[in-house]
């Protein structure tokens, strides 16, 4: 506005002063609404970015959900086959060994040397009396005990290997022994639980 302009203004503004409230009231007015039209727009915008967050929150907390249930059943599936492997390993290793029949005469009539009158019945029946051997704790109302006889095989006239159960899991183990006038002493060498 030029400076002319404004002069004449304020004249009719001090000469008549309700032209110059209803301006001011009506910027005052113009002012309020363009205020209000802004706030509803960043309203607006607000609520729907919240709405978009809300979203991908859900969004990632399901995904969160999916990646644990992936990592479980990887774990639960390393585990499993670790567990099949060694059940494997086991087999074959149990499928290898001598039985009574097998086993060399020239350790048995060793052992016998050192006090044992049946070696393969005496280390078996001796063994399965020491539960105690076996390192794993069983379930409450559970007793871990060796499966059977039947179940301790003579490796040599040093080793045996032996399954053992608590009723429902199984386990394996390797044990050394040594003969001494008849009087058998063990060592566990190493044992798996199924």
């Amino acid at each position: 506005m030029s400076k002319k302009r404004k002069k004449q203004d304020d004249r009719q503004d001090a000469l008549n002063p309700a032209p110059a409230k209803s301006r001011k009231l009506f910027y005052l007015i113009i002012a309020l609404v363009i205020s209000i039209a802004i706030n509803a727009a960043f309203a607006y915008r607000y609520y729907a970015l919240s709405s978009s967050m809300d979203s991908l929150y859900t969004q990632l907390s399901d995904l969160a959900v999916r990646l644990e249930d992936c990592t479980a059943n990887q774990s639960s599936m390393q585990e499993d086959a670790e567990r099949n492997r060694m059940l494997l390993d086991s087999k074959l290793m149990a499928a290898q060994m001598p039985f009574a029949g097998e086993f060399p005469t020239n350790e048995l009539d060793i052992l016998r040397k050192r006090g044992l009158r049946n070696p393969i019945e005496d280390i078996q029946n001796d063994l399965f009396r020491h539960k105690e051997l076996i390192p794993f704790k069983a379930p409450t109302g559970r007793e871990q005990k060796f499966s059977s006889v039947d179940a301790i095989h003579l490796l040599s006239r040093h080793f045996v290997f032996a399954r053992f159960t608590d009723g429902r899991r199984t386990g394996h183990m390797v044990l050394e022994f040594k003969v001494n006038e008849g009087r058998i002493t063990w060592e566990v060498l190493g044992a798996y639980q199924d």
